[in-house]
């Protein structure tokens, strides 16, 4: 049913008892947002099917010109009673619709439902006989029997006379004739349960009745018995182990269900949620659970599957009940753990230990509803109807932008959300390098939730989109295909919608295609996520090759790509090893463009040609720079320079490091030493690889922070050189390059840089006494608060970065590290937390957010100060 009928549906029924409804009833009654209903109802008054009253707040009234609308539900059309089913419109779809079809069949057909112990076999069983009453299919008194054949597994002569039934005399204590299930199914449904213990010999009995309906009861040898039975038969078993080729053959309908564990997370907790909300009817208690109860049941891996969880609901409950007379029972993740004793899976990017969720007994709970999709934003689906390219580009960007405004997500839609975001920051915004997407993949993922339907076929509109965005809808592709219990006409908005908002994004123009191949399970993805970070944009693809591949294997790969991606294109392939000769003579033919392929992958072969790439250097000049510089039988790229280099890096920013070189690079102007400045991130980043080839050459790494001990070339705290050992090491590092009267006037210069006064003299925007008042506030609430004594060297060191990051975020209102990507390591959360309370007052005055990624390099200074 459309959501503008369910608002008018709803608001016929309150009207009638009420009078009058206003939008925020409508919307709690049907679990969706009130600026949705109030979109629909304004429609409605247009319709003329609603009359308005003003007021605070705003009522509404079907009009008297309109009769209440009959109630029609076209899933209630096809589903029937399956609907009560969580996931028959999800995971469980293609197994229900054989269902229905084995159903509709004149005179039915046998249907064998398959899958482990617990997912629910028996459950399905009794939904379609249901079904096949409603559906008129079978008599609404039509008998249903059910037998499990496990409880007859040793005495196969009893199973045959309980199915068949056996005339008088035919064995010991057959006082008389008695009928068997057979018999009593007639007009009905017979399920058998664990149907693989069934005999061989009981087998061919059963497939003879399933051909002629006809069967004799044991000890009757001349007359023929008929019954008219449908058959359901279950099992935990494989059927091409365990049936007669010729009993197989005759079951026409076979349908596995999934385990717990295979269902969708937004499934898996619906289920969740429905046993906890038939827990607090029964118990009549509230019950409040916490996320990482919610995270144990939804992870398990128990072999009991849906059973299982049901069961461990129920006795977690009633362990809690036994020791509470408390009105809410409380259920923890421990309490869940010690019950389950099995090991569960992390979701991948989810934290639900700070979610609580509450099942009220004898009301309505917002989890109910998660079963059954909200229908999609108003704004696209008109778009889309329209199909106006142009429209449907503006209209879409324009929804993307409104979508958080127009959804009110549940719990645990709100969990399924921010997993399918963590996702898109995974791949998108990390391996692709889209960062300036971030925000995006939040709109994207809240709307993947409700698994959008077009009302149109998407198919010209995808084509069309395709082939003007080709890039964007890579991705697009790419980030849609991850996402489990999509279906498959949601699938296609999600990528048309995701193409669309990419594409404000995604530079369109590059007119190569880059791709990555190396050995090793992450070795081409990890240069391919640097390089397109650093690009800022999606420059290649890449593909890791298990260790033990040939170039018969790589060739394979890299067909595959072209085939799907290249097309008119030219390819840049860097791979780690193999005949150039050879790989280019397999390759050449494939594509219509040119192809260069250099056989020295490494993230700074990668990320010169990443950057030609983007910058739309020609082909033919790529070509000939990777001649001069790359093959490893002429010359190659190693490290920063071709002689001998200091890397200047500081986290407090490019411009302190560009500053620092220029100083620098006047005492060492006659030396042969070159100075480089890099961005602190990237030089860390290199340094945690192990990335030898970049320092080939490095003479001397200066920064702002200590390096790793790991880290084998020689490096200095350029704060350290204010103290007497740091001063002296640092001369002995220059003592080639520069005399004792130079080095003397180089550290009068580098002092002066680093007093108060230099801290101010850098500041180009703000207050300099201002900023140092402020500084020093921080730095004092720092030591007061991890109980601190710094040095000079430590406090000047302070001063400079925060003043500096105070600047560059108020100027930019934004910092380099809005990915929240950290290089610090783990277990930094309380200084996180209290460096936020920190900073809040500043960040009030000056309209900033000191995000994470700063305060992951205020605490490389702070971190190996503070006690644990």
């Amino acid at each position: 049913m459309k959501a503008k009928q369910r608002v008018l549906n709803e608001l016929a029924g309150l009207s009638e008892s009420d009078g009058w409804a206003s939008a925020e009833s409508i919307a709690a009654a049907l679990s969706i947002s009130r600026q949705n209903v109030s979109h629909y109802l304004n429609q409605l008054l247009t319709e003329a099917k609603v009359v308005r009253k003003s007021g605070r707040p705003v009522l509404w009234q079907i009009s008297t010109a309109v009769s209440a609308p009959k109630m029609t539900n076209q899933d209630g059309d096809t589903f029937g009673t399956f609907m009560d089913i969580i996931g028959y419109d999800g995971s469980l779809r293609a197994a229900i619709m054989k269902c229905i079809s084995s159903v509709n069949y004149p005179d039915g057909l046998s249907i064998l439902l398959q899958g482990p112990s617990g997912v629910g076999k028996s459950f399905l069983a009794h939904k379609i006989v249901e079904f096949a009453r409603e559906q008129k299919a079978i008599a609404p008194e039509a008998p249903f029997t059910v037998l499990n054949c496990a409880d007859y597994a040793d005495n196969p002569e009893l199973l045959s006379a309980t199915l068949f039934g056996y005339k008088k005399g035919a064995f010991t204590g057959a006082n008389q004739n008695q009928s068997g299930l057979l018999a009593a199914a007639n007009n009905g449904y017979l399920f058998l349960d664990e149907v693989h213990r069934l005999s061989s010999e009981n087998q061919e009995k059963l497939f003879l009745f399933m051909d002629s309906g006809k069967f004799r009861p044991i000890g009757e040898n001349v007359h023929w018995s008929t019954s008219k039975v449908r058959l359901i038969f279950a099992t935990t078993e494989d059927a091409n182990q365990v049936f007669l080729e010729t009993f197989k053959r005759r079951i026409e309908v076979s349908v596995r269900l999934p385990s717990f564990s295979e269902r969708p997370l937004i499934e898996r907790l619906a289920l969740i949620s429905h046993f906890f909300k038939a827990e607090a009817e029964i118990l009549e208690r509230n019950i409040r659970v916490s996320g990482m109860a919610l995270e144990e049941l939804a992870n398990t891996v128990d072999a009991g599957n849906v059973g299982r969880v049901r069961n461990v609901v129920k006795l977690v409950c009633a362990d809690v009940f036994s020791q509470s007379k408390d009105t809410v029972l409380n259920i923890t993740g421990q309490s869940v753990q010690t019950e389950l004793g099995v090991e569960s899976k992390p979701i991948s990017g989810l934290n639900l230990s700070t979610l609580q969720v509450d099942w009220r007994s004898s009301a309505r709970t917002e989890l109910e509803t998660i079963s059954k999709p909200d229908s999609f934003t108003p704004m696209i689906n008109d778009a889309i109807r329209g199909m106006s390219l142009s429209r449907l580009e503006s209209s879409t960007q324009q929804a993307i932008k409104v979508e958080r405004n127009v959804h009110t997500l549940t719990a645990v839609q709100k969990m399924v959300s921010e997993s399918y975001e963590h996702t898109w920051n995974r791949l998108i915004v990390k391996k692709y390098g889209m960062v300036k997407a971030t925000l995006l993949g939040k709109s994207i993922s809240e709307v993947a939730v409700f698994n959008p339907v077009a009302p149109v076929n998407l198919e010209e509109a995808i084509r069309i989109i395709d082939r003007k965005y080709p890039r964007s809808a890579y991705l697009a592709r790419q980030f849609v295909s991850t996402l489990t219990g999509i279906k498959a006409g949601s699938g296609k908005v999600l990528q048309l919608v995701a193409t669309i908002g990419l594409a404000e994004f995604v530079q369109e123009d590059i007119p190569l295609k880059g791709l990555l191949i190396a050995h090793g399970e992450h070795t081409a993805s990890s240069i391919q996520s640097v390089v397109n970070q650093l690009c800022g944009n999606y420059v290649f693809e890449a593909i890791d090759m298990p260790m033990d591949s040939g170039v018969d294997q790589i060739v394979g790969r890299v067909r595959q790509f072209i085939s799907k991606e290249v097309k008119e294109d030219s390819l840049v392939l860097l791979v780690d090893m193999g005949s150039l000769n050879q790989l280019y003579s397999q390759l050449k033919n494939d594509l219509n463009g040119e192809l260069l392929i250099v056989d020295n992958l490494t993230t700074a072969v990668a990320l010169d040609i990443g950057l030609k790439i983007q910058n739309r250097d020609p082909f033919e000049l790529i070509a000939k720079d990777a001649e001069l510089n790359y093959r490893i039988n002429i010359q190659y790229f190693a490290g920063f320079a071709r002689k001998s280099n200091i890397i200047v890096s500081c986290m407090s920013g490019i411009g302190i490091s560009e500053q620092l070189s220029a100083i620098f690079s006047k005492y060492l102007s006659n030396s042969q030493t070159e100075i480089f400045t890099r961005d602190y991130r990237t030089v860390r980043r290199l340094i945690d690889q192990n990335d030898e080839d970049y320092f080939q050459k490095t003479k001397m790494v200066i920064t702002t922070s200590a390096l790793p001990s790991s880290f084998s070339i020689p490096n200095i705290n350029i704060y350290d050189i204010l103290d007497s050992k740091g001063s002296l090491r640092l001369e002995k590092l220059l003592a080639d390059d520069l005399s004792p009267a130079q080095f003397k006037d180089l550290m009068q210069e580098l002092v002066r840089f680093f007093s108060l006064e230099g801290v101010a003299d850098r500041l180009n925007f703000l207050n300099p006494k201002m900023v140092i008042s402020e500084v020093e506030t921080v730095v004092s609430k720092y030591e007061n608060i991890f109980k601190l004594n710094l040095t000079g060297t430590v406090k000047l060191n302070l001063y400079m970065h925060v003043a500096l990051m105070m600047e560059r975020l108020f100027v930019s209102q934004e910092s380099v590290g809005n990915s929240n990507e950290s290089i610090m390591p783990p277990k930094t959360e309380e200084f996180y937390r209290i460096s936020h309370s920190i900073f809040q007052p500043m960040e009030m005055k000056y309209r900033f957010k000191v995000n994470d990624y700063e305060l992951s390099l205020l605490y490389e200074i702070f971190g190996s100060l503070i006690k644990e």
